[in-house]
């Protein structure tokens, strides 16, 4: 497992996410939170893959997909 931070308000829209879809279906809403965190897995063993957005020079972020949903990272230095 590879490490990485899912922040504050990342959370708040994983348990938005979650309790919408969960409306129809609690399995397909666990399903897209186990693929979400798939990508999160992905991102941090690979960390830089996605895109950047030349129209958002002072967010240094990155963006990758996750079927439907986009992922927007950041990536920070590791501390020694």
């Amino acid at each position: 497992m590879s490490d990485y931070i899912v922040g504050s308000d990342a959370v708040l829209d994983l348990e938005d996410i979650r309790e919408y879809i969960a409306d129809d279906s609690i399995e397909a809403a666990d399903r897209w939170i186990a693929t979400l965190f798939e990508a999160f897995e992905t991102i941090a063993g690979m960390s830089g893959i996605g895109h950047s957005r030349k129209d958002l020079p002072a967010f240094p972020v990155l963006f990758w997909t996750a079927e439907s949903y986009l992922v927007i990272y950041s990536v920070r230095s590791s501390a020694p």
